[in-house]
C-alpha cells in the first residue's frame, strides 16, 4: 500500500514538474513584474514564446525605449529563496545586453552585464547641446546594486565610444574613440568619467546622475580649434586654464 501510494505521489510530482517545464511562457511575466520596482511596472512584453523557465519576447518596451529579441534563463531554485536568479540576453539592432540578474524582495542585483547600444538612444533621454550624437558604445558592467525604489549603489562598470560622432549646426563632427568608466561616488551619485580621447577636441570630464534623475555633465576641450568649429563651441562654453570648459545640467 505504501508502495503504491508513493507511485501515486511520485507520479504526481514528476507530473506537476513536466507542467511546470513545459508551461506557456506567458505565465512567468506575472512573476517577473512582481520582482520589478514600481518604476518598472510600466514594462510590456509581447510576442511571447518558450517554456516558463526559458521565456523569449519579441519585444519588450518601456516609455519610449524598445528592445527587441529578449530571453531569459531562470534559476527555479532561487524562487524557494525568495529571489529570481537569471540570465539575461538581448540582441536588437540598437541594443545588446548579456548578463545576470538576481531580483531580490528590496533589489535587484546585475552582474557581468556585457552592453552594446547605438548612441543615437541617448537623444530621447538627454537633451545634449548639440543637434545629436552618433556612434557604437560598449562595455560591461561587473557589478550593480538598482534598490527597488528606483536609487542605486555599488555601481562598477567600464566602456568605450567608438567613432563618436555629433552634429551641431548643419556640421558633422568626429570625436574619435572615447575609453570610461563608470562607478558611484560618496554621494551615491552615478559617474561617467572620461579617462582617455583622441580626437580633435581632446575631451575631458565626466557626467553625473543623482538619485533624483538630476545629471550634470562637465567637460572641458581644447582650445586650439578650426574657425568654425571655435566660433561655434564660445556659445556654449567659456575659457578656464587655457581650455574650453562646458557645463550643461538637465533632468531625466
Amino acid at each position: 500500500m505504501k508502495k503504491k501510494l508513493f507511485g501515486v505521489l511520485l507520479s504526481i510530482a514528476v507530473l506537476i514538474v513536466f507542467l511546470l517545464v513545459l508551461a506557456p511562457a506567458r505565465t512567468i511575466v506575472p512573476i517577473v513584474k512582481s520582482y520589478l520596482p514600481p518604476n518598472l511596472q510600466s514594462l510590456q512584453f509581447d510576442e511571447i514564446t518558450g517554456s516558463i523557465w526559458s521565456p523569449k519576447f519579441a519585444v519588450i518596451s518601456y516609455k519610449q525605449l524598445t528592445i527587441q529579441n529578449v530571453a531569459i534563463d531562470i534559476t527555479p531554485f532561487s524562487l524557494l529563496a525568495g529571489s529570481l536568479n537569471l540570465h539575461l540576453s538581448a540582441d536588437d539592432d540598437n541594443l545588446m545586453l548579456e548578463g545576470e540578474l538576481d531580483a531580490q524582495a528590496e533589489k535587484v542585483v546585475i552582474e557581468n552585464l556585457a552592453y552594446r547600444l547605438n548612441a543615437q538612444l541617448l537623444d530621447s533621454f538627454m537633451k545634449f547641446p548639440v543637434k545629436g550624437v552618433n556612434g557604437t558604445i560598449v562595455g560591461d558592467i561587473k557589478i550593480a546594486d538598482f534598490s527597488t525604489k528606483g536609487s542605486w549603489s555599488n555601481v562598477q562598470g567600464n566602456g568605450d565610444w567608438l567613432n563618436a560622432n555629433i552634429e551641431y549646426l548643419n556640421n558633422s563632427l568626429p570625436l574619435g574613440n572615447f575609453k570610461f568608466q563608470i562607478a558611484t561616488d560618496a554621494n551615491n551619485n552615478l559617474v561617467i568619467e572620461i579617462l582617455e580621447n583622441k580626437g580633435v577636441l581632446d575631451i575631458k570630464g565626466q557626467l553625473s546622475l543623482t538619485p533624483a534623475r538630476d545629471y550634470k555633465l562637465n567637460l572641458t576641450t581644447s582650445s586650439s580649434l578650426p574657425a568654425e568649429l571655435d566660433n561655434w563651441i564660445k556659445k556654449i562654453a567659456r575659457i578656464n586654464n587655457g581650455r574650453y570648459e562646458i557645463v550643461w545640467n538637465g533632468k531625466l
